[in-house]
């Protein structure tokens, strides 16, 4: 019975007309075949409208909208509204889904669980890590969200097949623009009963690269990120962390404060890099009381550290 579950690809498409072809490619080649790939261009001006209608003419089960731009947020909510899959899972034009990755989800479907996350491969200055972990049935909550951070699978949409179920009304927020995944999957862990961890590979990112010398550094997108914004996400997303679980473990409230204190410390970092230091300041203090140095820190070696280099060459 489980072999004719229709699943649901959602695929927002923007200006990626240099490797959309690649990214759907690799879903026409799963090994598992009651898909539905639904590619949402999100007013893109390079060509990838007519890639996406070209191989919705060669495949019925490929569906190519076009909307006018709104946003990531606003494209897959888009989607999610035409989505008639028993499953959903989510995939970026700039990535792709292995071969096997639909086959892996759908040998847990029998189990009965509500949510599946897979392993996945990170790939950035053409090095590969992989990300993986044993398989497991978790059902409690607090042991799921310290499961989603142990194992690095974190809260990322893209390694992840929802049972539609789960997702009712839940929807992403189209005002943000970055982690704006991980709400919309501690949301549905919330409704969910069991989450199954998977050791198979069922994506591959590619990581953006940044190779113009900038001063984002390490772990830091290579886009500039509005310090409004994250610390907007970071709260919600504690809040329905919070709420995904009645009584909390200290052990429990320790990863969520830290996983926050994480995101404040990079606002920090953006606000000093977009040369906002009275905000980097701030945020410090409403956030982090006792790290007043940061801000310092951050405006030494982002802004006065190069500077002095650059004299005394």
């Amino acid at each position: 019975m489980f072999a004719t579950m229709l699943i649901s690809i959602i695929v927002p498409v923007y200006n990626s007309a240099n490797c959309l072809k690649s990214c759907i490619d690799n879903v026409l080649a799963q090994t598992y075949t009651e898909w539905e790939l639904i590619l949402v261009d999100d007013g893109s001006t390079d060509g990838s409208a007519n890639i996406c209608d070209d191989y919705a003419n060669r495949d019925s089960r490929i569906l190519s909208w076009h909307l006018a731009n709104g946003g990531v947020g606003h494209a897959r909510n888009f989607g999610l509204s035409q989505a008639h899959g028993d499953w959903i899972t989510f995939c970026d034009s700039d990535d792709e889904m292995p071969p096997g990755a639909l086959a892996a989800y759908v040998s847990c479907f029998i189990l009965g669980v509500d949510l599946i996350r897979g392993g996945f491969e990170r790939v950035k200055n053409g090095n590969t890590t992989l990300v993986s972990t044993p398989k497991c049935v978790v059902g409690r909550k607090e042991d799921i969200i310290s499961k989603c951070s142990s194992t690095r699978y974190e809260a990322y949409l893209w390694n992840s097949c929802f049972r539609k179920e789960i997702i009712g009304d839940i929807r992403f927020n189209e005002k943000i623009s970055w982690c704006e995944d991980h709400l919309f999957t501690f949301s549905a862990i919330k409704n969910a009963k069991s989450v199954m961890f998977i050791p198979e590979v069922v994506y591959r990112y590619y990581a953006p690269e940044v190779t113009d010398g900038s001063s984002f550094g390490k772990n830091l997108s290579s886009r500039y990120i509005n310090p409004d914004m994250i610390i907007t996400e970071a709260l919600a997303e504690m809040k329905v962390k919070k709420e995904c679980v009645a009584e909390y473990s200290k052990d429990f409230l320790d990863l969520i404060r830290r996983e926050f204190e994480y995101k404040v410390r990079l606002a920090i970092r953006y606000a000093v890099i977009g040369n906002h230091i009275c905000q980097a300041f701030i945020l410090t203090l409403r956030y982090l009381p006792k790290n007043l140095i940061l801000p310092i820190k951050l405006l030494y070696y982002i802004k006065i550290a190069p500077i002095l280099k650059l004299n005394i060459k």
